[in-house]
């Protein structure tokens, strides 16, 4: 029945906000894969620069668990696959990576917050909500909280997304 009933919720938004709600979506989806893109190809690579590390062979040598990760749709499923390519590929003592990514698993996840900010941002402008100046930045800052105790698992955000629309 799955598929006939996103069907349904499909038609019924089309039917509530006119087609043009898909060029908003599209938007919305434009604006979440870009805002990962800079974060993990800009950020990060200028961090790895800093620590006077190679971005382009990091990222090579991390290929599989990117893989495995979108794959999975889930932090916490990559878990020893990081483990074991952080020991064995980039030459971390274990350690090191066992405790930074095993913490960094649940307390560092910049894309979950990203995505619960620009969600919460758009449902609003959807809805149409004018939010001021300092609400903005209240979903700003309870996005990078909420990310922080989200569970790393596939839709572990859509919770946290409506608390963190009801702060505001």
């Amino acid at each position: 029945l799955a598929p006939l009933a996103v069907f349904a919720i499909v038609f019924n938004t089309a039917f509530s906000f006119g087609t043009a709600i898909f060029a908003t979506l599209l938007l919305y989806v434009v604006t979440v894969v870009t805002g990962l893109l800079l974060q993990q190809f800009g950020v990060y690579s200028l961090a790895l620069v800093a620590a006077r590390r190679s971005p382009l062979g990091f990222f090579r040598q991390r290929r599989e668990v990117y893989l495995y990760a979108f794959s999975t749709a889930s932090a916490n499923a990559t878990l020893p696959l990081s483990l074991e390519v952080a020991e064995n590929k980039l030459r971390i003592p274990p350690r090191i990576a066992r405790f930074v990514l095993t913490v960094g698993s649940t307390a560092n996840q910049n894309g979950t917050a990203l995505f619960e900010g620009v969600t919460v941002l758009f449902l609003a402008q959807v809805y149409g909500l004018d939010l001021t100046g300092g609400q903005q930045v209240r979903v700003m800052l309870m996005s990078v909280v909420a990310g922080i105790g989200t569970a790393g698992v596939p839709g572990g955000s859509l919770p946290m997304v409506m608390i963190v629309a009801q702060s505001v």
